[in-house]
């Protein structure tokens, strides 16, 4: 995912691939581990509920790792 110009969330694509390549960049681009909530915040349209099973689903297959306080991290 680009810089935000001006902060702007940016479209949350509808392909699963390409859904992964957003919350990777999202993790990548962050100072910290994020939250579900943090990540949405970024893409327009885009709920809390609809990251979190790609998060969960991510970790599982150990591709990012879940922090004890509840935040994702590449």
């Amino acid at each position: 995912m680009p810089p935000n110009e001006g902060n702007r969330p940016q479209a949350w694509s509808a392909e699963l691939a390409q859904q992964r390549q957003n919350l990777c960049d999202a993790l990548q681009q962050a100072a910290q581990p994020l939250t579900a909530a943090q990540v949405a915040n970024r893409f327009r349209h885009l709920k809390s509920d609809n990251v979190a099973p790609l998060f969960q689903t991510l970790a599982a297959l150990s591709l990012l790792r879940q922090t004890p306080e509840g935040t994702y991290v590449l």
